[in-house]
């Protein structure tokens, strides 16, 4: 994502996965990118600041080169586990 006078479009990351495997790359992409990432950073500046670019990031989220999926992936299962509708809640409690 980058808007503005500079956009940056689509990059191919995967192709031909299933749904699982699908929901898993974007599942640790995100991860990744949290823990990586600057503090309000976009992830088009992101991917053009980290070394390797996209090739790294691929093999970081689908072939686990840096040994961190596991963690990546217990990661979302403990955001997913904790995450509240805010909204939800407003409205069972006006």
């Amino acid at each position: 994502g980058n808007g503005g006078t500079t956009p940056r479009h689509a990059d191919l990351l995967a192709t031909d996965l299933d749904t699982t495997a699908l929901i898993r790359v974007i599942d640790r992409f995100l991860m990744f990118y949290i823990r990586t990432a600057d503090r309000l950073e976009r992830t088009s500046a992101w991917l053009e600041r980290l070394e390797g670019g996209l090739d790294h990031l691929r093999a970081v989220v689908m072939d686990d080169s840096l040994g961190i999926a596991a963690d990546l992936d217990a990661l979302m299962e403990r955001h997913v586990a904790h995450h509240t509708d805010e909204w939800a809640a407003v409205l069972a409690d006006p």
